[in-house]
């Protein structure tokens, strides 16, 4: 049977499976390429042509009739031409004939989009906080030590719904240079763009998140055909860009995506769900990891609602509903097991202005206030101190030697046992080093503290942030920041045996 190290590393990797894009080309038919604009106010002001057979004066027109496009910073919309040079025509300007639900584009996008959240479908009448919770056991194995089949019934399956949000013209000299899409509203997670087939060099979308970089050049793909439409769908914190274009006319649809939910029967969840699932169940069955029950730590991949600032009243668990991709994914895997997931702010404290070498981790379920902490030097910090560790819970991370250490522990395979050092001589090195019972809670300065062991390391994309005064030589502005990550409840040991 695998032990702990392999189900966390099989934990990790079914982590890492996911794409925040997807893109492609999809034919079409003459009549869905249609597109109805309005040239002035009378109701004699329309004009229509078909894509497949546009010229360059009715492109030109079309341009020439939009307005300069802008992007929004900060909630407002800005106009920068030196940042966003393109045309744009809202809604009520226009009509296309197109109709992505007989194209059924979010039925090719969906697979990619809602990876992670097959896992996450959940059962409204389920209440995690009851004892009805179901415990891994022996039971769940085999003979082999591989894992049994279960039959799980979900009765709510995440949808993307599509709305229609812009048109936009790239002519000769258009760009957009590196940005996020603004979300609409918190339930809004990614964007889908249409490309028509119109001849242009340039302007292709390059997307980048996590280190990867993706180019999508709908010139090149649409270069060979009329009848078609290029499209590329991606979730709202993709940093991307629009190449300049060269020549031609690029004019997109550009859709605001949304997560909703429809009852149904119980979608097939994808391999790396089965795998989540899986490593999940495998490390929680295994009694030597965290025995006396601890937390997962998982850093959030993707950029969410989450509050900002302590004016901010919304719930972090709000933010459970629209997760994405990985982050859905050990959310659906811990809810099918019964385990508690919460969404919770991370702040630390350095002891360096005590000249002491050891730093604090708490968790708070909601933007710490920090208002009251200003003051002269150390009087700052010790209120910072104070504020924190009274609304936070204390953590210990628990580190990998550690978990090994369990496993050399639980199998009397104790690398001090077998060079035949005596129980007094380690007693004694534990009591001085504080290790003997690092497994679970402890205390330290009489504080006791969770044991947490991080998964997937802490991510800074989700921020909160406490403002209070400073005083020296000058007054300033101090900054506080809680880093929002997922947290999954692993219990002690004893608790986990119970067939469930």
């Amino acid at each position: 049977m695998p032990d702990a190290e392999q189900h966390i590393q099989n934990l990790r990797e079914s982590l890492a499976k996911t794409t925040p894009y997807t893109s492609g080309v999809l034919p079409v038919r003459d009549d869905d390429l249609a597109l109805y604009f309005k040239t002035g106010t009378g109701e004699g002001n329309v004009r229509t042509f078909n894509f497949t057979s546009a010229t360059d004066e009715q492109l030109t027109a079309l341009a020439t009739v939009c307005s300069p496009a802008t992007f929004g910073v900060d909630a407002k919309d800005v106009l920068d031409e030196s940042y966003r040079k393109a045309g744009k025509m809202d809604c009520s300007q226009f009509a296309a004939s197109l109709d992505i639900g007989t194209l059924q584009l979010l039925e090719i996008i969906s697979p990619h989009l809602l990876d992670g959240q097959s896992s996450a479908a959940e059962d409204s009448d389920l209440d995690l906080n009851k004892a009805e919770r179901y415990s891994p056991s022996a039971s769940d194995y085999d003979s082999e030590g591989e894992e049994k089949e279960k039959e799980i019934i979900v009765k709510e399956e995440k949808t993307l719904r599509a709305e229609l949000y812009k048109l936009n013209v790239y002519g000769p000299g258009s760009f957009f240079k590196e940005h996020k899409d603004t979300p609409r509203s918190e339930d809004m997670i990614g964007s889908l763009v249409l490309v028509y087939p119109t001849a242009h060099k340039g302007g292709a979308l390059t997307l980048s998140h996590d280190g990867a970089t993706f180019k999508f050049d709908s010139a090149t793909e649409l270069a060979e055909t009329k009848d078609a439409l290029a499209y590329v769908a991606f979730f709202s914190d993709v940093t991307h860009a629009v190449e300049e274009v060269l020549e031609g006319y690029r004019v997109t649809l550009t859709y605001n995506l949304y997560l909703g939910a429809r009852r149904t029967a119980a979608p097939q969840a994808s391999a790396a769900d089965a795998d989540c699932a899986a490593a999940l169940r495998g490390l929680v069955h295994d009694t030597s990891f965290l025995p006396h029950g601890g937390l997962l730590g998982f850093g959030l991949r993707y950029q969410y609602p989450i509050p900002r600032t302590p004016e901010d009243r919304t719930a972090l668990s709000s933010v459970l509903k629209v997760l994405k991709g990985p982050d859905a994914r050990i959310h659906g895997a811990a809810m099918l097991l019964g385990l508690e997931t919460r969404m919770r702010l991370l702040y630390t404290i350095d002891d360096w202005w005590r000249n002491e070498d050891q730093t604090g981790q708490y968790l708070a379920d909601k933007v710490i206030d920090m208002f009251e902490c200003g003051g002269y030097g150390d009087e700052v910090y010790e209120a910072q101190e104070r504020v924190i560790t009274e609304a936070g819970q204390a953590c210990r991370i628990v580190t990998e030697e550690e978990v090994r250490k369990m496993k050399r522990k639980r199998d009397g395979d104790d690398d001090d046992e077998a060079s035949g050092r005596g129980k007094k001589e380690k007693r004694d090195e534990s009591d001085s080093d504080g290790e003997e019972d690092s497994e679970g809670d402890d205390e330290e300065d009489g504080e006791e503290r969770t044991a947490l062991f991080w998964v997937r390391a802490m991510t800074k994309v989700n921020v909160a942030e406490s403002l209070h005064a400073a005083f020296g030589n000058e007054a300033s502005v101090k900054h506080t920041y809680g880093h929002a990550a997922l947290f999954v409840t692993i219990p002690p040991a004893k608790d986990r045996n119970k067939s469930g």
